[in-house]
């Protein structure tokens, strides 16, 4: 609303001029943009980008009050062959249906889950130290693993996924010792077979590296 003052030849206020204008639609295409800005459109979860501000500011709370943040990467079990073997709209399915299950498995409104890329998710889990993380992660395979999604390609004949899991209390204002030590635990899941939790050490010293790029971990 614009209210302006209509003024008589004395220069005093003898009306009030008032213009409204409905901006509802602009708010709602607005606010839409944002959401695809911030979103996966296959899955609907959080995407990298989202990720990233997440992480930065979980990160900055859990130094703050000096509590554990968890991180797990989740990653789909031999999806190139489900893909080939399928197709692509098979594929987005899977998908969808993963991410949702892995979603559902979350259950404190604090716990944040992303789409990292490809056939990857990657999830945070605020005051939450490594044993609980691990109890979480096995809950989520178990989850996917009930799916009973068919692959043929798999050697266990259903859709599974890997997790790497890794957990500390920040002391620094580096948050990269956390991603590497989970992709270096998913790398391990990947190596041992498969459909399986694993965790890593996580390196003493904070490494320099870009904040804002995490390193990718594309396994197949």
């Amino acid at each position: 609303v614009v209210v302006s003052p209509m003024l008589d030849d004395e220069g005093g206020v003898s009306k009030i001029l008032a213009i409204s204008r409905d901006i509802t639609v602009q708010r709602g295409v607005a606010a839409e943009a944002k959401w695809v800005s911030e979103h996966d459109q296959l899955t609907g979860l959080p995407n990298r980008r989202q990720f990233n501000e997440t992480r930065r500011a979980e990160w900055q709370r859990a130094l703050r009050q000096h509590e554990p943040l968890a991180l797990l990467i989740v990653d789909i079990d031999d999806f190139k062959k489900f893909n080939d073997d399928r197709g692509h709209g098979d594929g987005d399915r899977c998908l969808a249906t993963v991410a949702g299950s892995i979603q559902n498995t979350l259950l404190r409104p604090g716990d944040f889950c992303a789409r990292y890329g490809g056939d990857e998710f990657i999830v945070l889990l605020p005051n939450t130290a490594i044993d609980g993380a691990l109890h979480i992660a096995e809950r989520m395979r178990s989850n996917v693993h009930a799916l009973a999604i068919a692959h043929a390609e798999s050697t266990d004949g259903t859709i599974t996924v890997s997790i790497g899991v890794a957990a500390l209390t920040p002391n620094t204002d580096d948050d990269g010792r956390l991603f590497e030590a989970a992709d270096a635990a998913l790398y391990n899941a990947k190596n041992l077979g498969r459909n399986r939790v694993e965790t890593a050490e996580i390196a003493t010293q904070p490494q320099s590296r870009d904040r804002d790029t995490p390193v990718d971990s594309l396994h197949q």
